[in-house]
């Protein structure tokens, strides 16, 4: 579904500022794979996401997504089979426009490949029938500004205008992070239940280490561009904490030393 053949990428090349990003990188997802990324700062995951997103080309290497080779394909067009969600709940949505708005721009450009094409009653009808999901009240505050909402409330829709049509891939960049933990664990939960409805393939970037294990299908660990760790079925369901920590030694010949992972719970 999603092949990533030997990426590299080296920003600021000859510089005093080079810093290689993405080291001959490979990773192949299975249609419906819902794989978690873990590792310290600068070690690449972000990165990944962007190169798969085409926020920047690679050096090297290739990335084909649904048998179509998209290296080379700019970010906007990519955007039509890939949704994305930041750490920043106000990165995904327009707060000047009400909530009626920010699902008909995401959903008609997606659907009909048009954001200004004229909204029926019957996708105003579906946008209330999935807001309801999401449990937070919102099917019946359509026309409020989203600047009004609070960074759960964006963020939770941010995902369902990244969900409306189904992409065939979800990139979620540590997208609960910068909230409390009580709309983070909503979030989550709501994330958890779409890609599981839709079948969504999904990348997701954790700091949180027993997240990491604990959703999703697969977990990555990554180090200085490379993936180091790739755990699935079986061995992963009985991983724990220190499991990883020791397999993060194993791979890289070092002690994990970021505190943010360390700590999360």
């Amino acid at each position: 579904m999603l092949d990533v053949k030997s990426i590299s990428k080296t920003f600021h090349p000859g510089t005093a500022n080079e810093k290689k990003a993405l080291s001959g990188l490979s990773l192949h997802l299975e249609a419906g794979d819902f794989v978690t990324i873990i590792g310290s700062n600068g070690a690449g995951k972000s990165t990944l996401l962007n190169a798969v997103a085409g926020v920047f080309y690679v050096d090297e290497g290739s990335i084909v997504l649904g048998g179509r080779d998209i290296t080379f394909q700019p970010e906007h067009r990519r955007s039509r089979g890939i949704g994305r969600l930041f750490q920043d709940p106000l990165k995904g949505t327009a707060p000047s426009m009400t909530i009626e708005e920010n699902l008909a721009l995401a959903y008609l450009r997606s659907a009909k490949g048009n954001p200004f094409s004229r909204l029926s009653r019957k996708d105003r009808a579906f946008f209330q029938e999935r807001l309801a999901l999401l449990g937070m009240g919102l099917e019946d505050r359509m026309s409020q500004p989203v600047g009004l909402l609070s960074g759960g409330q964006r963020q939770a829709l941010t995902l369902l205008m990244a969900t409306l049509v189904p992409p065939q891939l979800l990139l979620l960049d540590e997208h609960t992070a910068a909230l409390d933990p009580a709309a983070a664990d909503q979030v989550l939960a709501l994330t958890r239940q779409v890609v599981a409805r839709e079948k969504i393939t999904c990348l997701m970037v954790t700091h949180n280490m027993a997240q990491a294990l604990n959703v999703g299908n697969r977990t990555l660990m990554m180090s200085e561009g490379k993936i180091v760790l790739d755990v699935n079925g079986e061995e992963r369901s009985g991983m724990t904490v220190d499991d990883l920590l020791r397999k993060f030694r194993e791979g890289t010949g070092r002690t994990l030393d970021n505190d943010r992972m360390l700590l999360s719970d």
